[in-house]
């Protein structure tokens, strides 16, 4: 996706609770795209949740599943800043996050 700005071929991404996932969701889906990604309080299903049902929707639109199989070298020059508080409900997502 090229840039109107000479110079720029890569975006940030941000957003906070359900915005947070949606930027980390689009980013680590379009790495090509996105260098920056800043959320705070990252939302993250997991399978559990899903009650039975899971394809490939699911799958590729849930980043603790799909991003260990990525394999695109844009993650390696991809800066991530997920923020929470200590006591919020989506610190265990967060973590699981920073692991990748």
């Amino acid at each position: 996706m090229p840039s109107a700005k000479p110079g720029v071929d890569r975006v940030a991404t941000a957003g906070c609770s359900f915005g947070g996932y949606h930027a980390t969701n689009f980013a680590f889906k379009h790495p090509e795209v996105v260098k920056y990604v800043f959320t705070w309080v990252l939302l993250l299903i997991s399978k559990a949740n899903w009650m039975d049902y899971y394809d490939d929707n699911v799958y590729f639109n849930n980043p603790i599943d799909f991003i260990p199989d990525s394999v695109s070298p844009f993650f390696l020059n991809m800066f991530v800043v997920l923020g929470t508080g200590t006591l919020d409900m989506c610190w265990d997502a967060n973590e699981r996050m920073a692991r990748f």
